[in-house]
């Protein structure tokens, strides 16, 4: 919530509380303005609260239904969270750049109490743990960092990668104008050398500046230990370049520094990939991606010349830059996560198969990316017409039915594979097994065990419309109601975390249907490793791997929003999916995308939390995507 909104949020409550009659608005605010500012935020979150304003009476407060409260515990919740961050950023930036830490001087640079102070630090230094940083602790000194330069400086890109600009610059202590001179600096001196250097690579080079720039500026600098490689000379080149731009007063010998910046100006070159044999994407690996999909979610790609070309070039950077421990930020990832949840599905999968054949464990951004790839061949594939096998019955003798296959060929022959015809009387001696639909112009009373399409002799182009997207119609799968029925459906859970959430919906699942014993596990250790949150208050957690023969989804509406991995959590959708469900769940994911991504259907669930509401918004998306497609 904005600040201002914020602070007038507060006035209200306090109205209410105090007195429940009109009063002057906050300073700097007029009664209308305070009204209308707040009315717009509160119609945004879809709350039924508004402020009047009355000339001379002031303003006051309508909240019936008594929401205000929570949401202002909710506002204050996420200011501290954010706040929170802040503090942890800055409190690991001066871990990493101070030969000793304090908590004293900690506790008077932020203004915070020993306990807090302790408490950040116990959260930080689980986290330095599981990137080889320890953090160690002197009497009468303080705090300090043992670990490999290398890995201090890939902790702190990881960390700054993710930020805003602002941020950044609040951690570097540099005015943002600064930065931006930096920024173009940097941006045309690489710009002359590697001309398709994208945004993304940019800002690579720029955070990696940077963390060097703050690095060997602090007395507690170590020398990098790079093996110096071979290299073209414009790269060398353009390494002293950028590394002459650095501002610090420590005399240090920047020359493995210099060797890391021409690794990571390489790994944006793709250029020269095809003749580096170790850089290579075997045909094994790009068919092992294919089979894991065909198995995992019954979709073959393995014809798709334009997928096999383009995973291999964007996998051969994505190796280049995992190798070194760095990767790409996509500023639209989370957007990927929820308009695109099966590709994103998939791209985890190749995530997990890249883990296990390379030991490279990418990031949510890099999936991102892969998913792309996945959704756009999706929709290749969708473009390509399902040709049918057509029985033309006609009971009038050969030469009308002979016209009636040549209608048929000439209005709807891209759709048709083979067609065949024959007399009513013929019917009950046809193979069925390889026919798709029987046209006919004339009552059939026979039973046949394909669907019958009824058409007259002239066909319209209406008709024919109809008629052909009667043809390209597949079997739509699941829908968003069909794998939870009501006895999957839970409103009365109350978690405190993320684990406990799970534990409690997996206990409540197993009251309906029967689990894997290692289902719990599995669930936990796909969030380990790739979070499931994603925007809008939801996450879908998911075994790690096939686990049940059968498909289905519980969804939860919790009592109180947690916080998941880094996102407030309040609609929790687990499930498992059975092997080979791949078709039957596009239907299903295309629901699930628009569920998601509609404010007005999360309100809805959450404000109503029962099994009715969820029926009416799966039909209203069930309704809307078959308007789409008339």
């Amino acid at each position: 919530m904005d600040r201002p909104v914020f602070k007038v949020a507060l006035f209200a409550e306090c109205v209410v509380l105090i007195s429940g009659i009109g009063m002057a608005p906050p300073s700097g605010m007029g009664g209308s303005e305070t009204s209308e500012y707040s009315n717009k935020y509160f119609s945004s979150k879809h709350i039924d609260i508004t402020i009047e304003s009355k000339t001379g009476k002031g303003i006051r407060i309508v909240d019936d239904n008594k929401l205000l409260s929570e949401l202002i515990k909710d506002e204050k919740n996420d200011i501290f969270k954010q706040e929170t961050d802040s503090l942890n950023e800055a409190i690991i930036f001066e871990l990493l750049n101070n030969e000793y830490t304090s908590v004293d001087s900690l506790c008077s640079t932020f203004s915070m109490s020993r306990t807090s102070v302790l408490n950040i630090i116990k959260s930080i230094k689980n986290d330095l743990d599981n990137h080889n940083i320890s953090l160690a602790s002197k009497p009468y000194y303080g705090y300090y960092i043992k670990a490999e330069e290398l890995d201090i400086q890939k902790y702190l890109y990881n960390l700054l990668i993710s930020l805003p600009i602002k941020d950044r610059c609040r951690l570097y202590k540099i005015e943002e104008k600064e930065y931006a001179q930096f920024s173009e600096k940097v941006l045309t001196t690489i710009k002359d050398v590697i001309i398709d250097v994208n945004d993304s690579e940019i800002d690579t080079i720029l955070v990696w500046l940077q963390i060097i720039n703050v690095r060997t500026s602090h007395s507690k600098y170590q020398e990098v230990h790079i093996a110096a490689h071979k290299t073209s000379a414009q790269y060398d080149l353009l390494a002293d370049k950028l590394i002459a731009y650095l501002d610090n007063d420590l005399d240090a010998d920047l020359n493995n520094e210099k060797q890391w910046i021409i690794a990571i100006l390489e790994s944006f070159d793709h250029e020269n990939d095809y003749y580096d044999n170790s850089l290579q994407i075997k045909d094994d690996f790009l068919n092992l991606i294919i089979n894991t999909i065909k198995e995992k979610y019954d979709m073959d790609f393995s014809h798709d010349l334009e997928l096999y070309t383009s995973m291999r070039q964007h996998l051969c950077a994505l190796l280049k830059r995992g190798r070194l421990g760095i990767f790409s930020k996509n500023p639209i990832s989370d957007q990927v996560k929820a308009y695109f949840p099966l590709p994103y599905e998939m791209a985890v999968e190749i995530a997990m198969v890249i883990y296990k054949e390379y030991n490279i464990l990418i990031n949510h951004d890099e999936i991102s990316f892969l998913a792309v790839y996945f959704h756009l061949a999706m929709e290749r594939k969708k473009e390509l017409v399902n040709k049918k096998n057509i029985l033309v019955v006609c009971p009038t003798g050969n030469s009308m039915s002979q016209l009636m296959v040549y209608n048929i060929q000439k209005k709807f022959g891209d759709y048709i594979s083979d067609i065949k015809a024959c007399s009513i009387s013929d019917l009950e001696n046809i193979n069925y097994n390889a026919i798709d639909y029987v046209f006919t112009s004339f009552p059939i009373k026979s039973k046949v065990p394909v669907p019958i399409v009824y058409l007259p002799l002239e066909i319209k182009d209406t008709e024919a419309e109809s008629i052909r997207n009667y043809l390209n119609k597949t079997n739509d799968g699941y829908s968003l109601i069909d794998l939870t029925g009501p006895d999957l459906f839970f409103n009365e859970i109350e978690a405190k975390n993320k684990e406990s959430a799970i534990h409690l919906i997996i206990n409540k699942i197993q009251e309906a249907i029967s689990l894997p014993e290692e289902f719990e596990t599995s669930v936990l250790e796909r969030e380990n490793l790739f979070t499931t949150e994603i925007d809008n208050y939801i996450a879908f957690p998911h075994p790690l791997k096939v686990m049940t023969n059968f498909t289905f989804m519980s969804i939860t509406i919790l009592k109180k929003p947690i916080i998941w991995n880094s996102k407030k959590v309040q609609i929790i959708m687990l499930g498992s999916i059975a092997e080979g469900q791949g078709e039957k769940m596009k239907k299903y994911y295309r629901q699930f995308s628009d569920l998601i991504t509609n404010a007005d259907y999360i309100t809805n669930l959450i404000s109503d939390p029962y099994y009715e509401t969820l029926q009416a918004i799966s039909l209203e998306i069930e309704n809307k995507n078959k308007q789409k497609k008339i």
